[in-house]
């Protein structure tokens, strides 16, 4: 307790796990078999990366502000989870697919989990669970089934001008390691007037701090089967996934962000959400011209030709996240019908055609690892060798390391600053243990970051070289 807590909460640490295997052996009734303890901690993040789950609004977490949980494996063939304050969730282990019934409910997160876990070779086992949390109320987990550790401890629910003075705070005290440029997440016209008429338009700030674009998360994801899609999925042919606004609330929001000169950034993973995204847009440009507005669709994978030639049309911006690769190429021609498969996640035509692509990790759905990102986009592969999923989609290692860095720059109206090592340049780089260009492409994740540097200040070293 003394590693995980720190000196002096040893004591109120240890009363916390007793307390809860005591609430175990009340609810489920016995205290006998093999049991564990487990804690999920608070991740660090100030309104970062992937904020879309959390309304734009989180704040940090940490060690000691944490889920903990008492498991004990059974022979019941079920999962059982128990939450303080919260009813039970309970799955049967031979029965990992969807149902509509469990749609929008924490039952349906675990049998994702599950399943996920299952697909990626693993057995799954029966267990009861009893978890507490002190993570303000509000608050949940992020959740990243089949990634490498949990990650947890979201803040939600802080409003926007607590957000942007914490980084501000940051900024002021020279303790800000990385460049934001905010993508803020509202739901509703009201909440996203507020915010503008605060004075927040896109470019707002400082070369460390600044206001990006309005996000907007449109629909689900593939794996889970909530990606909005135009025919039914494969294996489940009465489900198309959903999108989250109706057509009216999109359009509504997207013409507003547009005429107050807000960027606009919309989540669409399916190709129904993605029709539902280009229409609003193009409204919304027709209703307000804007030369170089710079909108963009996040993700961008399930397509069809019709719609990548419209995203060229509409000089759209695409934030691409080649490291979905590791996991959708065991599941993409499982789920989209060959016609739908064969246009998917066509970063290198829209490339091709002049449209801007960027990529990110999506973090904390993917862990923030580049090297693996750059693989992916290479490769068209798994990171364990499954593949190559459209081999003429892939990037040259050029291609790749450019869409991480110059058409990042270029995402944020900063091309001119950013991107690129440069005379006159923010002095923003990293130094890597390896030569990507002369690096077997499929080992390019192995090639570790020794240090980073940002406006030239060492801000991370391995402890291999002095920066």
């Amino acid at each position: 307790f003394t590693y995980l807590y720190g000196k002096g909460e040893q004591k109120a640490a240890a009363e916390r796990y007793l307390k809860l295997i005591d609430e175990f052996a009340a609810f489920y009734g016995y205290t006998e078999g093999d049991f564990y303890a487990f804690s999920a901690p608070g991740r660090t993040e100030l309104c970062g990366n992937h904020t879309d789950h959390n309304y734009g609004k989180v704040l940090a977490g940490a060690v000691n502000i944490d889920v903990i949980g008492i498991v004990c494996k059974t022979d019941s063939g079920k999962i059982r989870v128990k939450s303080r304050g919260h009813g039970i969730n309970e799955i049967d282990i031979n029965e990992l697919y969807p149902k509509e019934e469990e749609k929008g409910h924490s039952t349906a997160i675990l049998r994702g989990v599950a399943a996920r876990i299952a697909q990626l070779g693993y057995k799954i086992g029966s267990f009861d669970a009893y978890t507490a949390s002190n993570v303000p109320a509000g608050s949940g987990l992020s959740a990243a089934p089949g990634r490498k550790k949990p990650r947890g401890a979201v803040w939600s629910g802080i409003p926007f001008e607590t957000v942007n003075a914490a980084y501000r705070e940051l900024e002021a005290a020279g303790e800000l390691t990385c460049r934001v440029y905010e993508q803020s997440n509202f739901t509703t016209p009201g909440e996203l007037a507020r915010f503008v008429e605060a004075g927040n338009v896109t470019g707002a700030g400082t070369d460390f701090f600044r206001i990006g674009p309005l996000k907007m998360l449109g629909d689900g994801a593939l794996g889970s089967r909530t990606a909005h899609l135009t025919v039914p999925y494969l294996d489940d042919s009465g489900n198309r996934g959903f999108s989250l606004f109706t057509a009216e609330e999109m359009n509504r929001m997207v013409s507003y962000a547009n005429a107050h000169n807000l960027q606009i950034a919309i989540h669409a993973i399916g190709d129904a959400c993605l029709d539902q995204v280009l229409e609003a847009i193009e409204l919304a440009l027709r209703e307000h011209p804007r030369p170089d507005h710079r909108h963009g669709v996040v993700h961008c994978q399930v397509s069809r030709a019709d719609q990548l030639e419209r995203i060229r049309r509409l000089n759209l911006h695409v934030y691409a996240q080649s490291i979905f690769l590791d996991y959708d190429n065991h599941i993409v021609t499982k789920l989209l019908p060959p016609e739908l498969a064969g246009t998917s996640y066509s970063w290198k035509t829209l490339l091709s055609d002049g449209v801007c692509v960027s990529n990110g990790s999506d973090c904390p759905v993917e862990l923030p690892d580049v090297m693996e990102g750059i693989e992916c986009a290479v490769t068209r592969r798994s990171l364990d060798g499954t593949g190559p999923y459209l081999p003429d989609e892939a990037f040259t290692v050029q291609e790749a390391l450019d869409s991480f860095t110059i058409a990042g720059a270029h995402a944020s109206f900063e091309e001119h600053c950013k991107g690129l090592i440069r005379k006159g340049y923010l002095a923003d780089f990293v130094v890597l243990g390896g030569n990507p260009f002369e690096t077997d492409p499929r080992k390019l994740h192995e090639i570790p970051v020794l240090a980073t540097v940002v406006g030239g200040r060492t801000v991370y070293t391995d402890g291999t070289l002095s920066v």
